[in-house]
């Protein structure tokens, strides 16, 4: 898409092919890092957490961070924000709070990402716990639906994932969407907005950007504008 909406803006003189092509690269975090560091890559799509650190140590330039369209009671919402959800099942009174998570299995996707593992993380080094040393056991899944199913049959105690996850995952079971009212939000956040707009989703966590593309240096600033 970008080779031909972008790319044909820096056609040659000659009116021979576009001067730029765009080329999509997959990458782990730390592959992403070894590439820029490297100069390998040009733009980077990434999660606020890994463009904290690319702007720090590179000055990448956020050029649009992303807007994701969610459906709540039949209701969509365009959202700019996303926010963490520390979760276990509405009958568990053995969870209440956040600092109920010691001595628990809990689940998160990774270590290094930010919407289901660094943000909850924030919230147990607040309330001075270790994420790594308080509980029972951490089971890194790669994948939230995994451990929305988890949570609600029994394989964790604890779940980690972004607001709107529960409301998206199917039971895997059933094959139907699981049933919000079967989980409960631990310690939820009161009065979160998004441009003075009610936040939809109930959140453990403070509100942060989406996911950004961003530019690096060596970059001209005229590719950056029209991308």
């Amino acid at each position: 898409y970008l080779t031909e909406a972008v790319g044909k803006k820096f056609i040659p003189a000659d009116g021979g092919d576009p001067m730029i092509r765009f080329e999509m690269k997959p990458l782990n975090f730390m592959e992403l890092l070894n590439n820029v560091e490297d100069n390998i890559v040009d733009f980077i799509y990434v999660n606020p957490s890994a463009f904290a650190c690319v702007e720090s140590e590179h000055r990448s330039t956020s050029l649009v961070s992303l807007i994701s369209l969610r459906e709540v009671s039949g209701q969509q919402y365009e959202l700019a924000k996303f926010g963490g959800v520390i979760m276990a099942l509405a009958n568990n009174t053995n969870v209440q709070n956040v600092t109920d998570l010691r001595d628990k299995s809990v689940a998160a996707e990774s270590i290094s990402g930010l919407e289901s593992g660094q943000i909850q993380f924030r919230e147990m080094i607040i309330r001075g716990m270790s994420y790594i040393n308080d509980p029972k056991q951490v089971v890194l899944t790669g994948d939230q639906g995994e451990i929305v199913n988890g949570v609600l049959y029994g394989d964790f105690d604890v779940g980690f994932v972004r607001t709107d996850q529960i409301e998206r995952t199917k039971d895997r079971v059933t094959g139907k969407i699981v049933d919000k009212k079967l989980f409960k939000i631990i310690e939820p956040e009161e009065g979160l907005e998004i441009n003075g707009e009610q936040f939809p989703f109930e959140s453990s966590t403070r509100l942060y950007p989406g996911w950004n593309i961003a530019a690096m240096t060596h970059v001209h600033e005229d590719v950056a504008s029209e991308v």
